[in-house]
């Protein structure tokens, strides 16, 4: 159920009297169009009949509102009944910023510039928690873009990383500065956290560290290792065979 409170009326206005009149003035406008109203209208003055909650912010007396509130039935499940109330054309305009942000997220991932792909997403992020039917979606997707173009990127300097062991020119000036660029990356993307709290451990940025990294490299070296100490066994298995 709805309590209704009245503030900054005169002590001695009949509440209920000036909800009768407004229905009264009003009743030939109150068609479907605008039942809502209607329904509220009619809703408050059956309410104030007997009995009105009058606030006072300043000389009332809190435990006396309160009281008649506890005795509302309450509302079991109010995200149900309270919705938000928009024209057509502030969805669409919603939609065209959504559509917006999306499309600035999508160029600054190309640039690899993180505090803009942060500004966009947090505007998202922001927007969903007002009128998520519209922005639920597009914020999903983008986090997702977001994640698997660092993942892409990932891969490919992990690949050089790899090429560059295989290389006989070894480890370059070009190939350092391709990885502190990354490591820098990688650092940065940690502000994008928050965007990923909820997501499950596969998702989860803390995969995508600096120190995760490291690992990696790590790894794809002892890989080269052990392709290295293979191809030396078999070569000396080879010179055994030739000698014997």
């Amino acid at each position: 159920s709805v309590a209704y409170g009245f503030t900054k009326y005169p002590e001695n206005t009949d509440i209920f009297a000036r909800l009768m009149d407004i229905y009264n003035t009003n009743e030939e406008d109150l068609t479907e169009e605008n039942s809502p109203f209607a329904c509220v209208l009619r809703d408050m003055i059956e309410k104030t009949e007997d009995d009105v909650i009058k606030i006072d912010p300043i000389d009332g007396k809190s435990e006396n509102i309160l009281k008649k509130l506890k005795k509302v039935t309450p509302i079991k499940f109010p995200q149900e009944v309270f919705r938000y109330s928009m024209s057509q054309e502030t969805q669409n305009q919603i939609q065209l910023q959504v559509q917006k942000d999306k499309n600035n997220i999508i160029q600054a991932i190309k640039r690899k510039d993180i505090l803009l792909v942060s500004y966009y997403l947090n505007n998202l992020k922001s927007l969903e928690k007002i009128v998520k039917k519209y922005v639920n979606d597009s914020y999903d997707e983008c986090k997702r873009l977001v994640y698997e173009s660092i993942i892409e990127y990932k891969k490919e300097v992990l690949d050089q990383f790899s090429l560059m062991l295989n290389s006989q020119d070894g480890l370059t000036s070009e190939n350092i500065a391709v990885f502190q660029n990354f490591n820098d990356y990688l650092q940065n993307i940690q502000i994008l956290s928050e965007y990923y709290e909820t997501e499950s451990s596969s998702s989860s940025l803390a995969l995508l560290s600096p120190k995760s990294f490291l690992e990696n490299m790590m790894i794809e070296l002892k890989k080269q290792r052990l392709k290295f100490e293979k191809q030396n066994r078999n070569r000396d298995n080879e010179n055994n065979n030739n000698e014997n």
